[in-house]
């Protein structure tokens, strides 16, 4: 029964494995690739682990092992929700402060896309918000969302040359970058067209155009989108 169950319980994984493969894709998620972790939950994920492994160990020689069996599901439960509680607790600590930072960062740029590229292919570095607001095609520089990216960033060979290949084999239209996440020399020569500061110590984000005849359209756009952006947002156009 137990192995069973444990197969049972891996079922959803290994599916969705097979189904990425089968796609191109890694086995594992995206997510989990690419990393990096934060200190506060790798490292009791650790700690759990070994302590789990030591657990189980003195329970082999445990001379009445049945009543050994509660305390011993007890503890290695406890031991595996230190990660997750450590991971929830250090994200919670500053929860309502992203909220404000993430609608401000991310909602002027997913009206932006409804507006004007709703159903056009797009590159950007933070695609939740924009995903949710329009259904064009969307080319994820993170690699979360984007297998090429991910694969390219795996085996280091994420280059201008690249990145611009890319974004035409996808039909981007215009590629929306926040900074600092990359440097100038990571990106093509793409028409640098504008670039929005938000306020209080949030992200700029600058506005590219993949093909030189997008140019005039996109800066069209910015201009009548403009008069939308909240306060505070200080525009530059190049």
């Amino acid at each position: 029964p137990a192995v069973r169950l444990a197969l049972i319980s891996v079922a959803p994984v290994l599916l969705f494995g097979c189904i990425s493969l089968a796609k191109g894709s890694y086995f594992l998620p995206n997510t989990l690739l690419l990393g990096p972790y934060p200190a506060h939950a790798l490292a009791p994920a650790i700690i759990a682990l070994v302590a789990a492994a030591v657990l189980l160990i003195r329970y082999r020689g445990s001379p009445q092992p049945q009543k050994s069996l509660p305390r011993l599901s007890l503890s290695l439960l406890i031991l595996l929700a230190i990660p997750f509680g450590a991971r929830n607790l250090g994200d919670l600590s500053h929860f309502q402060r992203d909220c404000i930072r993430l609608y401000d960062q991310q909602y002027a740029i997913a009206g932006f896309v409804h507006l004007y590229y709703y159903k056009s292919a797009v590159g950007l570095n933070e695609p939740g918000a924009v995903s949710w607001f329009s259904e064009g095609r969307k080319l994820d520089f993170t690699g979360i969302a984007s297998h090429d990216v991910t694969k390219s960033k795996k085996e280091h060979f994420w280059s201008p040359i690249y990145a611009d290949s890319l974004s035409k084999k996808d039909g981007i239209r215009t590629a929306i970058v926040s900074g600092p996440w990359f440097r100038s020399e990571q990106l093509p020569h793409w028409d640098k067209v504008a670039s929005w500061q938000i306020p209080d110590g949030g992200k700029t984000f600058t506005f590219y155009a993949i093909n030189k005849y997008d140019t005039a359209r996109l800066r069209k756009s910015l201009h009548e989108y403009q008069r939308l952006l909240p306060a505070g947002v200080e525009v530059r156009y190049y």
